[in-house]
């Protein structure tokens, strides 16, 4: 006990009675007082270590301003939802055209209600007849065809991706080993891999069925498209 209260003492807190073993508190308010002078005293100290601390990295700051990485143009994204966001902002940023390849997995489709389809700009979807195994899923691509959206149908795309206006490429690469849902995100901001896979999208648009064809077949006429 004498420990803390010799303790307090030199933190200003209390002080010895003359000539007695008892102690007696300070007054409250020199006791805030010093508190406060004590927490300003560590507040600066701090802001000095933080501006020497600040001058030693600023040159290698300055320094790393001036490099590029060599894959700087390239995201990689793992999780589902942050995936779907960032494809999702992309899309809306699109000024002249916005194409995609739609198969499984589905990550983070809306309701057929919050559908949205920019009519300033053309947009074309190509889709998975599997799709249509899911009402909810069908009844999104149908709302997509109301708002102008051009669609075909396919019995199996390679990959599922999202092209923004010639020159952004965001695609889905499942994982070999994972489960099948597991898949890892690439947006690649290069115009030259963006028009080999146009490319890829028009030679498969070519041969796919648009959706009012597709629409008019009797389910047992709906073969895969080959």
């Amino acid at each position: 006990m004498y420990d803390v209260l010799a303790g307090l003492v030199e933190r200003g807190l209390a002080r010895p009675v003359p000539d007695s073993a008892s102690y007696r508190p300070q007054p409250p308010d020199v006791v805030v007082q010093r508190l406060l002078d004590v927490r300003s005293r560590e507040l600066s100290r701090a802001a000095r270590e933080g501006d020497e601390l600040a001058a030693r990295l600023m040159p290698r700051f300055q320094q790393g301003q001036s490099e590029n990485g060599p894959l700087d143009y390239i995201e990689v994204l793992r999780d589902g939802k942050r995936a779907a966001d960032r494809v999702a902002a992309l899309a809306a940023d699109a000024q002249q055209e916005l194409i995609a390849m739609v198969r499984p997995p589905y990550l983070a489709p809306p309701p057929a209600h919050k559908a949205e389809v920019n009519p300033a700009i053309r947009q074309r979807g190509l889709y998975e007849t599997a799709l249509f195994d899911t009402p909810e899923l069908a009844e999104l691509v149908r709302a997509y065809a109301a708002l102008g959206e051009e669609v075909r149908i396919t019995d199996h795309l390679p990959l599922k991706l999202t092209i923004v206006d010639g020159q952004t490429v965001a695609f889905n690469l499942p994982d070999p080993v994972a489960a099948p849902e597991s898949v890892t995100t690439l947006v690649v901001h290069h115009r030259m891999l963006a028009q080999a896979m146009c490319m890829t999208f028009d030679a498969v648009w070519a041969s796919a069925t648009p959706l009012d064809d597709w629409d008019t077949r009797a389910p047992a006429d709906r073969q895969p498209l080959r």
